[in-house]
């Protein structure tokens, strides 16, 4: 799909020009052209978990004091109807869910196992890694071709990057507290 997204010409420039918040080219370029270009190979669906309760252009977030095992249950793994293709499909959606705010890590670290927590830490590195490069490739291949500037595109994708990786090593060192005591 990369060869297809680099060599668009017809979108891309309807993008630069007129997405403005609430749209964000580097949330809605690539998953708009991929639907619209083939459509059969999105799942139209998402794999995380959002509360859209809440008016506006953020999700609702959750404090501290919501993270329960119920609350993971009941809402995230089973709260809802599974869907793909207007079909039913298995009964747990969500691999993800958004947004938490700082002070809820110690719970949700609490609940889960820790060996979930070291396939957690694996599926984020290589999460972290497939983003890093797959980005970063993208904006070669797209700046070379278009001549953008890099400030353009991928300025939130850095942002992003840099938090993914304190993330990491905020994880890390989490880890290794446990297997300290």
């Amino acid at each position: 799909m990369s060869p297809v997204i680099v060599s668009d010409r017809k979108y891309y420039p309807v993008f630069k020009n007129y997405c403005q918040p609430p749209c964000y080219n580097d949330e809605h370029y690539i998953p708009t052209l991929i639907n619209i270009l083939s459509p059969e190979m999105t799942s139209n669906r998402s794999v995380t978990w959002v509360d859209w309760s809440k008016f506006g252009p953020h999700p609702g977030k959750f404090a501290q004091q919501q993270i329960t095992v119920e609350f993971l249950i009941n809402n995230i793994r089973f709260g809802s109807n599974c869907t793909y293709n207007n079909e039913n499909t298995i009964s747990i959606c969500f691999l993800f869910a958004r947004k938490f705010v700082s002070n809820t890590l110690k719970p949700l670290l609490q609940i889960a196992p820790v060996k979930i927590l070291i396939r957690v830490y694996i599926l984020v590195v290589l999460l972290f890694m497939f983003y890093h490069l797959f980005f970063h490739f993208i904006y070669n291949v797209i700046s070379f071709y278009k001549k953008i500037n890099s400030n353009e595109i991928f300025l939130v994708h850095s942002r992003r990057l840099w938090f993914l990786w304190f993330l990491l090593l905020l994880f890390r060192g989490v880890q290794l507290t446990w297997y300290q005591s």
